[in-house]
């Protein structure tokens, strides 16, 4: 399950003075029609706080949820569970 897992990083400038958080995902999760054991959620209840002058670096191997995060937080796709 190794292949199935994904890496998220987050830089902060903690000396700038940044607003609050400008993208908020709470226990947000994406699964399919036909999810098994063999192939389960895509995403699994992902926790993040993104503030101005963040950067955010995904990595991971395929099928492992780097697009559908991002197509999520680009509101093209809608999370199965939690609050983005």
């Amino acid at each position: 399950m190794a292949g199935w897992q994904i890496s998220l990083r987050c830089y902060r400038n903690d000396r700038a003075r940044r607003p609050s958080v400008l993208i908020s995902l709470r226990q947000v999760s994406r699964w399919y029609p036909g999810a098994s054991k063999d192939r389960p959620r895509v995403l699994d209840q992902i926790d993040l706080d993104l503030k101005k002058g963040d950067f955010l670096y995904l990595i991971g191997g395929t099928g492992a949820g780097k697009t559908t995060l991002l197509r999520m937080l680009a509101t093209e796709e809608h999370p199965s569970a939690g609050v983005l």
